[in-house]
């Protein structure tokens, strides 16, 4: 439930960058959190609609019309089988421990920016950032007094409630994320306007390139948010998926989400460690989330949409917090100005940078390139294999 709130939002904001209405993000996230971990994903993961889809969508959208979504996203379906039959999943483990810590920095950064926006409109600012602070601080104390209630969604409450009592003026879900999302009711069930699909050779072809890199950085992403679900669990607590498992039980998710009139997603890292710090670990937990997003836009749409804005920044926020790897990341500026272990130290570095300044998928490939490169090239006592 407390996922399913936090998903709301980018959700809505992800349908927005696509060009559909905001509840195709909605029921997109829907289908493909439940899909996914019926078809076989890894347990703990959390799936749901993502930038990595909506950006690549928003061209082709803006163009030709919602019609293209469904073609768009049925063939990068497609080729995400065709990487899974291929068994590429397991080059995942080209990701080195450095590059992976560096792509968790820059995601951290992100998401803590991405909070921002919840404390943009004066003169209410004040009033914002002092719900958020005091749901982290919640966050952070109500495990040490009970644990049966996620602390993040017992934070979520306890100052919506508050909010609402002391008639504090933020920004809600329903004031942010348009009239007719929390409608409620089945009337709320998306549907997608404008022209049926071209399903010629020629646009098929011209859908190619887009459809392939949705595919590709879509897979990218469900294997480190399946990564991230095993480097936190310990040895035992959580079953163990093969990467190309996680990839064809993704594209299943994606085709049926597609046809259904969303436009798919992947494996979402911010969720997923929101899932884990709330004590989620199976497939249940991925269940639960898609139902409760369900339910909250059908049947509870009025009371979900008065929750303010700040509170769910504010657990975000510790989300990003957590998912800084603030030691390592001191321990690399160390070595490097020690000259000891420079390969690992300038790959997280590297890999922190550029995901968090430019792009995920080159901040994870440009880690591990400079690592391997500087393993080659250095002498064995800067952490190289020697020249």
């Amino acid at each position: 439930m407390t996922v399913a709130l936090a998903s709301i939002p980018s959700s809505v904001a992800y349908a927005n960058i696509a060009g559909v209405s905001p509840l195709v993000g909605v029921w997109s996230s829907v289908v493909l959190g439940a899909a996914a971990p019926a078809l076989g994903s890894q347990p703990g993961v959390i799936s749901g609609a993502a930038s990595v889809v909506a950006v690549p969508l928003a061209t082709l959208v803006a163009r030709e019309g919602t019609g293209v979504v469904l073609p768009v996203i049925a063939l990068s379906a497609l080729i995400e089988l065709l990487f899974a039959a291929c068994r590429l999943g397991r080059h995942i483990s080209l990701v080195t421990p450095a590059v992976m810590t560096g792509f968790l920095n820059g995601l951290g950064l992100l998401l803590l920016k991405s909070q921002l926006k919840a404390f943009a409109h004066p003169p209410d600012g004040v009033v914002a950032v002092g719900l958020a602070l005091t749901t982290a601080a919640l966050v952070k104390l109500i495990p040490a007094f009970s644990k049966a209630v996620p602390a993040s969604l017992a934070a979520i409450v306890a100052t919506s409630a508050a909010a609402k009592a002391l008639g504090l003026r933020v920004d809600t879900l329903a004031s942010t994320c348009g009239p007719g999302t929390f409608a409620g009711g089945l009337g709320v069930l998306p549907r997608l306007a404008g022209a049926p699909p071209d399903l010629s050779l020629a646009a098929l072809l011209r859908y190619l390139v887009p459809a392939a890199s949705i595919a590709f950085i879509a897979a990218l992403e469900t294997l480190l948010a399946a990564k991230v679900v095993d480097d936190a669990s310990p040895a035992g607590a959580a079953a163990r998926t093969s990467p190309d498992v996680s990839i064809a039980a993704m594209a299943g998710g994606n085709a049926l989400s597609a046809a259904l009139g969303g436009f798919g997603g992947c494996g979402l890292i911010p969720q997923t460690v929101l899932n884990a710090q709330s004590g989620g670990r199976a497939r249940l937990s991925a269940a639960a989330y898609s139902l409760s997003l369900a339910a909250f836009v059908v049947f509870a749409a009025r009371l979900v949409g008065a929750v303010p804005l700040p509170c769910l920044a504010g657990v975000m926020a510790t989300v990003g917090a957590a998912t800084v790897q603030w030691a390592p990341t001191v321990s690399a500026l160390r070595d490097i100005a020690a000259f000891r272990r420079l390969p690992e130290a300038t790959a997280l570095l590297v890999a922190s940078v550029v995901c968090f300044r430019f792009d995920m998928a080159a901040g994870i490939v440009l880690g591990a390139v400079t690592e391997r490169a500087l393993r080659r090239a250095l002498p064995r006592r800067l952490g190289g294999g020697g020249a």
